[in-house]
């Protein structure tokens, strides 16, 4: 699977490919490897690519994501959904004025 490439742009290119016309089975593929490589830092360049067609409203991947059925999702992927999640929708700092 071009996921797998040792080249970063190929796996992106690859991962963004399977985001937008794979379906949810595409979907569901690109998760699970964000969630299997975790902690790979090449991981983030597709992370970072699929919060951006999401942020610039390109295409909805996480809204796609959420609508799968959750029985459908591996743990990796479960794990890919929430990591991406957390990008698309960053817990923002308190500022010095809310803290109690």
């Amino acid at each position: 699977m071009m996921l797998d490439d040792e080249i970063v742009t190929i796996r992106v290119d690859a991962a963004e490919q399977l985001v937008r016309t794979g379906g949810e089975d595409g979907l569901l593929a690109v998760l699970a490897e964000l969630g299997r490589r975790r902690n790979d830092p090449d991981i983030d360049y597709i992370a970072y690519m699929l919060s951006e067609l999401e942020n610039f409203g390109e295409f909805p991947v996480l809204r796609n994501a959420l609508a799968i059925d959750q029985s459908r999702l591996s743990l990796d992927a479960k794990s890919g959904l929430s990591n991406l999640r957390k990008l698309v929708y960053p817990v923002r700092p308190a500022a010095p004025d809310e803290i109690p």
